[in-house]
Order: C-alpha cells, then sequence, then structure tokens
C-alpha cells in the first residue's frame, strides 16, 4: 500500500460487536484498493464503538465510506476522524450535529 492514512469511524451509540463486525466487511470490499479495516472496539457501557482503517488517499476514501456507511444505516451521530497531522472531523450524514451532548445534572441536593 502507498502512504497510508490513519481514519477512525465512531459509531454514536455503540454497536454491538458483531453488528460492527457486519459493517467491517462491506467497509473493507466498498474501499477496494484505497484501503483496508485493521481493528475496532465497542465501550463497555456501549456509548461508543469504533473501527480504525488505514487509506491510501482520503480525500477518495471519504464518500466511498459515507456512502458505504449511509447504506448500512449507521446511527446518525457516526462520525470520520482522522487525528493527524491535526484532527478532521466528517459527519456520515448531512447537517448532524455531532457535538457532545452535555452532561446531565444532579438531581441530589446537598
Amino acid at each position: 500500500m502507498a502512504a497510508e492514512h490513519s481514519l477512525v469511524i465512531y459509531y454514536r451509540p455503540g454497536l454491538m460487536p458483531d453488528t460492527r463486525h457486519a459493517i467491517d466487511d462491506p467497509l473493507e470490499e466498498a474501499l477496494g484498493h484505497l484501503g483496508e479495516v485493521t481493528g475496532g472496539g465497542t465501550m463497555l457501557d456501549m456509548s461508543e464503538s469504533d473501527t480504525s482503517l488505514l487509506v491510501t488517499d482520503v480525500d477518495a476514501a471519504l464518500p466511498v465510506l459515507r456512502d458505504t456507511l449511509r447504506r448500512l444505516k449507521v446511527p446518525k451521530r457516526t462520525v470520520i476522524v482522522r487525528h493527524e497531522p491535526e484532527t478532521q472531523e466528517w459527519p456520515v450524514y448531512d447537517a448532524i450535529n455531532t457535538a457532545p451532548r452535555p452532561e446531565r445534572k444532579s438531581e441530589w441536593k446537598d
């Protein structure tokens, strides 16, 4: 593979491992010569899952990834992130607020 760029897909909320694995194969097939799936995981509290990828051309891979993820109906808050050389984030779905949810205030009274 030529120069490789690391991307991570964050699924929010998280997916069961079997569901995430069922997404990985179509992603790798759709990417073809543009890249490969290298791993993934799911948080124990199911708040987030991720799939790690190596791609040769970020600009060419992004539309392929977004189209494939939309077709597979991943959660609406799913994003694709590149952490190096600087963090860049692309939502899978257009016009989706991907900002973290505010923390809930405790209802306990002092």
